[in-house]
């Protein structure tokens, strides 16, 4: 008995087959993520340490030689490779190709963890698996304002509606001019008072921040007591006591300020806040990007006048033209592929149930990229087989070039 013989008698339970597949592909091409690049799993993890006054040499010590003690003993380490500069540290380490990076990441975070007591204080420290979803896919520029106050919009108002958009990752603001409460000390005061600046800088951290002082019970609840005395002004932070009745504004200057300035943002050559958009493992830049805009839409008549919302990078073009390159090629290929069999075979209706692979394998292909956990584009080039007897018609799609990560 021949195999013909046998998938003749099962031909119901082939189309049944079939058609699930047919079904189930269909559905894959609507759910499949759409991403510039393919998802890859890099055996690597990038530990940042900045926020520090120190110098390079100082970091040295201070900072990047403990973090490199404390992750070098982690399972799987093969390399640790650190830059130190003014302030700040990155440490990149390598791990064997086989290791569970997901559980790696635990590990160096727990030792990051362990170490972060004999680092300098008030140091922000990232740990982060290296991937291709750690780059933005969206940014957008907010124009037309002073710089502190375009960044307060964007880190108050714009980043918290964005953060809630389904498969969004981080959204970093980013602006030339950060606001914050300067208190500028008289070192001639604080010695006459017998005060360090540590000593004024101690009592302002414990004052203006919210504590529980205890809890009082009554009528069968406990009800939880609570200070709340953060600083919202400058004469909030000058009327905190030091010592002995000695109050801040009578040690130093309190005024409003911003930060030392380590970055200029500008967009069009006016000053501008940075609005940096990436995607979590798995989402759809396409989905992600449509959100994106419609919120930034949605935004435009509540902002102050003058103050605008603008794309300057929109991954999701990229995608949109390697999918229509894709598809264009899948069409293409599809429509010489039946020409081809019908010059040759001269017959239109076995012509016909030939052609009917085409679409099926495309969707049986979707359904199985889908299980693999792949997404569409993959890689800068993209293909299609289409199978029809024994001809095969290989196409490849130019899609836009984009930078390697």
């Amino acid at each position: 008995m021949k195999l013909f013989d046998i998938l003749s008698r099962q031909r119901r339970f082939i189309y049944l087959v079939v058609s699930l597949l047919s079904a189930a592909g269909v559905w894959a091409a609507l759910v499949l993520p759409s991403a510039i690049y393919p998802e890859l799993n890099f055996s690597r993890i990038a530990v940042v340490a900045e926020g520090s006054t120190l110098g390079a040499r100082q970091v040295v010590f201070s900072v990047t030689r403990p973090l490199e003690e404390a992750v070098s003993v982690v399972p799987g380490v093969t390399r640790v490779r650190s830059h130190s500069i003014r302030g700040a540290a990155e440490i990149q380490i390598t791990f064997a190709p086989t290791t569970d990076m997901a559980y790696a990441l635990q590990l160096v975070r727990a030792r990051v963890t362990q170490v972060q007591g004999q680092l300098p204080p008030d140091l922000a420290i990232q740990v982060e698996r290296l991937a291709p979803s750690l780059f933005p896919i969206l940014s957008y520029n907010l124009e037309g304002g002073d710089p502190a106050t375009l960044y307060d919009i964007g880190r108050y108002q714009i980043k918290p509606l964005i953060s809630r958009v389904p498969g969004v990752g981080r959204v970093d603001v980013q602006g030339s001019d950060v606001r914050e409460i300067e208190v500028i000390a008289d070192p001639a005061q604080l010695a006459a008072a017998q005060l360090t600046y540590r000593d004024m800088a101690d009592a302002i951290r414990q004052a203006i921040t919210v504590q529980a002082v205890g809890c009082v019970a009554q009528d069968y609840r406990q009800y939880l007591i609570v200070t709340d005395q953060e600083a919202r002004s400058p004469d909030d932070v000058g009327a905190v006591v030091v010592r002995n009745g000695l109050r801040v504004r009578d040690l130093a200057a309190v005024q409003l300020g911003t930060e030392d300035h380590v970055r200029i943002i500008a967009g069009d050559g006016k000053p501008a806040a940075l609005l940096n958009i990436t995607r979590q493992v798995g989402g759809n830049t396409l989905a992600i990007a449509d959100s994106v805009a419609a919120i930034a839409a949605a935004l435009a008549p509540t902002l102050p006048p003058g103050v605008h919302l603008k794309p300057v990078y929109d991954q999701a073009a990229l995608v949109r033209d390697a999918v229509s390159a894709v598809r264009d090629a899948m069409l293409v290929g599809a429509a010489l592929a039946v020409l081809v069999l019908l010059l040759f075979l001269g017959h239109a209706r076995i012509t016909a149930i030939s052609a009917t692979s085409i679409p099926l394998t495309m969707a049986i292909t979707v359904f199985v990229m889908n299980l693999i956990g792949q997404s569409f584009p993959r890689s800068r080039r993209s293909w299609s087989s289409c199978r029809s007897g024994c001809c095969r018609v290989w196409s490849a799609s130019s899609s836009p070039r984009s930078p390697r990560p």
